[in-house]
């Protein structure tokens, strides 16, 4: 009721509640005016020259309303009541506080600042009304003063006492022109106060009062909500019914806003009184005695709105289903049905819903006979535009519960739905995503041909990719199809939509995977210049481990079909880096780069360019070395060689023959072709100088590393020790790999240093080999390695033994200890470092010598020199003291023995035990059954 009442704010005035006042009696307000010091009369105002004034220039200009109204309060206050004109004088007065008060509310200043002024207004106007109808009752107007008066009352929020003043007016002046205006305001002031009796009387007398047109519509539109508030709803439906044909609402031209708020109150109204009539009186069965009335749909369309808000839905297609039925020729009727199946799908009724659809579809289908009876084109675009819906709706139904169910009969449903969609409604198709979902259950049925031409028609509109999943179905549909048929059309669209795919997704998670299946198909089609064209699509992040590798693959085979070896052979090579790679991806790889070396080696000595077909060959077994064609390519690279008596190219790649491939079948016949080159050379004493200088100038990194050691070796043998320090030393330094070769030259060096006489070279060199073989993995140790590492470890171990035992423990003694201890550690540690590689011969020596300097320094201890100047006491005390600093190291030497001996039980036994077992004897004879200590000493004395 709020928005009706705002709506129909029927009164002339505009309610505003201030704060009330006190009244001024009438000769106060008079006594506020100015005052005039000459006797005026009304006459004199109303003749006008009280209303006209001269300027400083002369000039007559009129007055102001202030100026006004203090001449007519100057002619009150001098005018003697018995003045006739007096109650004219006081009705102008009001009439121009009310005009000001309204001015004032109407001013757009602070509210605040205006409100003084306002209510000053208005408690002059009704000082001055209640003066008039006070002191001249009878007098003619007395309706009109009334009835401003109510209005006064009104603004200030005296409710009570504006309607005691309408009641009056109603009471005195039946006649009125202001009697319909004073009835509604009264039935309106009674609806407030919920007297809805009182209401209802005074809204009917506005319907019977003379001239009331004005409020006619209005009075009845609220007497039928009187009725309504009474629970009297068919009479209600009656005033509203007829307040609602009179307002008569120009649908065709279209609502206001205003408008539209009204109608949906008018028809809110009705719908609630209908509401209540459910069991009684259906708005069919109401509708049926006024056949003319024009808006019956609208009344059960806002009736099944009203239900439907209310969350019954079964009665919104109850409602809905009576208009159908009672009014089958109405235009609105397929709109109505279309309410009837969204409710019955509210209400959760599916299978209701489903048949209501169903007979919507049969009943309204564009090819329905109804169509060519009813041609209401608003009507009729709405509806198949919800048919449209409906098919996709009902499709994607019974598509997701074949899905879910797999029963036959949702299969067929789903299709039939797809088809009549497809049938009147293809224009719409992609957008209501039915070619899309159409493809995917043809896909489903095995049936690719017709899911192609749906999904192909989802994913693209010409070259433009417009759905990334159907493109994606698209392509691989298209694949399939390819490998079933054969035909190169599917390989045409493959290819189109692959490329028009990547070009928009091109990082998409399925893009590498489309690359590659388009790709392969090409390839597999000798469509070599069409495999290119994918493949360069593509970014260059190639792994292994995903689809880009296979794709760079197949960009590379097709090079090499194409016969572009350089471009296949950069590829190849860019592919063999992956660390990941596994064995067959690698052979493939290595494959195909041994056949492009060899192919363009092959070209190139067809040319006549030997040198360059030659180093080709070569590389096959740099690059490619595990490939069979590999070991075959270095021997004809050797033979091209010999032929053309390079020997010193043929025995830098015999050399590289014999170390990639002793145990070849070729072998023999390389041997022999070798050696017809040294002796065709006559370098056999020139030998390692040739290959020093072959391994300072050959290109190839791994026949330099050969030539560099062969010629370190053959200056050995020739005892040119300088030369063989030399090539070991630049060996050693530029070949960390192989780990094992590295080592050997380090232990070349050792043994020349030795024989050389340079002990600190040794030395460095021997460090060099333990840091070295320790820092290796697992993995990269043998047992070369492990013996190196741990001969020098034990080697330099006892060389700080050696100066562990020459120091003695005299005075100075703080220095000798010091340095004693340096020693003891440092070759504890290098026993440690020989230890960890694990050969039991040389662990066994180490851990026992390890026992051995603590069990040597504990002696030495106790063994030292004491101090001079001690007395017998202090003697006694330091003498104790020693043997606390000494027995620990005796226990760690115990401990030693103990660990070592302990490898007996592993089926170990040697010097280095049995030294163990003498020496925990002599440490700890209670323990292993010999002499006590004491008797072992005196024995040994």
């Amino acid at each position: 009721m709020t928005k009706i009442n705002a709506f129909f704010n029927l009164s002339l005035f505009r309610r505003r509640a201030y704060l009330a006042v006190p009244s001024a009696v009438l000769s106060l307000l008079m006594a506020c005016a100015q005052q005039e010091q000459t006797r005026q009369t009304l006459a004199d105002i109303d003749s006008g020259e009280e209303l006209r004034q001269r300027n400083s220039n002369g000039q007559v200009s009129p007055r102001t309303n202030a100026e006004i109204k203090a001449a007519y309060y100057n002619y009150l206050d001098s005018a003697p009541s018995t003045d006739a004109s007096r109650q004219r004088a006081i009705t102008r007065l009001a009439q121009m506080e009310l005009d000001l008060s309204k001015k004032i509310h109407s001013s757009s200043e602070d509210e605040q600042s205006i409100e003084s002024a306002y209510n000053s207004a208005l408690d002059k106007s009704i000082q001055l009304l209640e003066t008039s109808l006070a002191d001249y009752p009878d007098a003619p107007g007395n309706d009109k003063l009334l009835y401003q008066l109510a209005y006064a009352y009104e603004q200030q929020g005296d409710v009570a006492s504006a309607a005691l003043t309408l009641d009056k007016l109603v009471n005195q002046y039946n006649r009125s022109k202001f009697y319909a205006e004073a009835q509604f305001r009264l039935g309106e002031a009674e609806f407030a106060q919920r007297n809805y009796l009182a209401a209802e009387y005074a809204y009917s007398e506005v319907l019977m009062a003379p001239g009331a047109q004005r409020f006619y519509e209005k009075a009845l539109f609220k007497r039928g909500w009187t009725r309504y508030k009474q629970e009297l709803y068919v009479e209600a439906i009656d005033d509203l019914s007829e307040a609602l044909v009179m307002h008569d609402f120009q649908y065709d031209q279209g609502l206001s806003a205003d408008e539209q708020e009204l109608n949906n109150e008018y028809f809110r109204a009705i719908s609630l009184a209908f509401s209540y009539l459910e069991d009684e009186l259906s708005p069919s069965q109401y509708f049926a005695r006024n056949p003319n009335f024009k808006e019956v749909y609208r009344t059960h369309a806002s009736l099944a709105d009203l239900y439907r808000s209310q969350e019954r839905y079964s009665d919104t297609a109850r409602v809905l289903g009576d208009f159908v039925e009672h009014n089958p020729d109405d235009a609105m009727v397929p709109i109505a049905q279309v309410g009837a199946i969204e409710a019955w799908k509210q209400a959760g009724f599916s299978k209701r819903a489903l048949d209501a659809t169903e007979t919507f579809y049969q009943g309204y289908n564009p090819e329905s006979s109804y169509w060519q009876n009813y041609q209401d084109e608003l009507v009729k675009a709405e509806a198949l535009t919800k048919l449209r819906l409906y098919c996709a709706e009902q499709a994607k139904f019974f598509h997701g519960r074949y899905i879910a169910e797999h029963k036959t009969q949702d299969l067929k449903n789903a299709e039939l739905w797809y088809q009549r969609h497809l049938r009147y409604f293809e224009d719409f198709a992609r957008q209501d995503r039915i070619y899309r979902d159409y493809g995917h259950l043809l896909y489903g049925m095995k049936q690719n041909q017709q899911a192609l031409a749906m999904l192909e028609k989802a994913a693209f509109d010409e070259q433009i990719v417009l759905d990334e999943e159907a493109a994606y179905l698209s392509i691989a549909l298209s694949s399939t199809l390819l490998d079933q048929s054969g035909q190169l059309s599917y390989l045409e669209k493959l290819v189109d939509y692959s490329l028009w795919y990547l070009e928009l997704y091109p990082n998409n998670s399925n893009s590498a995977e489309v690359a590659k299946l388009a790709a392969q198909q090409s390839y597999a089609q000798k469509q070599y210049q069409q495999t290119l064209r994918i493949a360069q699509s593509r970014s260059a992040n190639v792994s292994a481990g995903n689809p880009e590798f296979e794709l760079r693959y197949l960009e590379a085979s097709s090079y090499i079909e194409l016969k572009q070896f350089d471009e296949a052979k950069a590829l190849l090579l860019d592919l063999q880096q992956d660390p990941i790679l596994k064995g067959k991806q690698r052979q493939s790889i290595d494959d195909d780069l041994a056949y492009v070396y060899y192919q363009q080696a092959q070209t190139s000595l067809a040319a006549g360019n030997q040198a360059q077909g030659l180093t080709q060959l070569v590389a096959i077994s740099q690059y490619a070395s595990s490939t069979e064609l590999a070991p075959k390519a270095l021997y004809e690279a050797l033979t091209l060689a010999n032929d053309s008596q390079d020997w010193d190219q043929s025995i830098a790649i015999a050399s590289r023959f014999d170390q990639l491939y002793p145990q070849h079948s070729l072998s023999n016949d390389v041997s022999k072709i070798v050696s017809i080159a040294y002796l065709k050379a006559d370098r056999t004493d020139e030998a390692a100088k040739q290959f020093e200088r072959i391994s300072n100038f050959e290109q190839d990194a791994e026949l330099k590393r050969i030539a560099l050691w062969q010629a370190a070796e053959l200056y050995e043998k020739k005892k040119d020790l300088a030369s063989a320090i030399r090539t070991y030393r630049s060996y050693a330094h530029d070949y960390p790999l192989p780990a094992e070769q590295n080592l050997e030259a380090m232990q070349k060096l050792g043994e020349l240093y030795q024989r050389s006489g340079e002990a600190q070279k040794r030395h460095f060199w021997q460090n060099k080999i333990v840091s070295r073989a320790s820092s290796l993995a697992a993995a990269s140790r043998t047992e070369r390695s492990n013996y190196l590492g741990a001969s020098n470890a034990l080697e330099l171990a006892q060389q700080s033994h050696k100066q562990f035992d020459k120091r003695r423990l005299v005075a100075p003694l703080q220095k000798n200890l010091k340095a004693k201890k340096a020693h003891m550690q440092e070759a504890i540690r290098l026993y440690g470092k020989a230890s960890g590689f694990g050969l039991a011969e040389t662990t066994t020596e180490a851990t026992y010598s390890i026992a051995k300097i603590y069990e040597n320094f504990a002696s030495a201890l106790l063994d030292s020199e004491r101090p001079s100047g001690l007395s017998a006491d202090e003697l006694d005390q330091y003498e104790i003291l020693l043997e606390d600093q000494a027995f620990p190291f005796e226990d760690k030497a115990i401990e030693f023995h103990e660990v070592n001996l302990a490898r007996s039980q592993e089926g170990l036994y040697n010097q280095w035990l049995q030294a163990s077992r003498e020496q925990l004897a002599q440490l700890f004879p209670a323990r292993y059954q010999r002499q006590t200590k004491i008797e072992a000493v005196a024995l040994y004395d």
